[in-house]
């Protein structure tokens, strides 16, 4: 039987917009590894990015919302990886 329930078929959703947030930041992370360039990186944004993360590492554990908890654990490693080479290239 293939058919999905409806908590099934919103989890692909979620699968979803967890893999085009991580692909999101995996670019500016290669690029300033690469280049060691961080001049055109905005440190305010990272920071509130990877703080909008922390949040929703919580409400992912509060919720058990394994798709949230996946791409913010992903994003807040490169958030903080990109924090620091800005602060490490300035």
């Amino acid at each position: 039987n293939c058919e999905m329930n409806p908590q099934q078929f919103a989890d692909l959703f979620g699968y979803a917009g967890a893999l085009t947030g991580i692909i999101t930041f995996i670019p500016q992370a290669y690029d300033i590894w690469k280049t060691k360039n961080t001049k055109s990186i905005s440190l305010l944004s990272f920071v509130l990015l990877s703080l909008g993360a922390i949040f929703w590492i919580i409400y992912a554990l509060l919720t058990n919302s394994i798709p949230v908890l996946a791409v913010n654990i992903v994003l807040i490693t490169l958030g903080v990886y990109i924090i620091l080479m800005k602060l490490k290239y300035k």
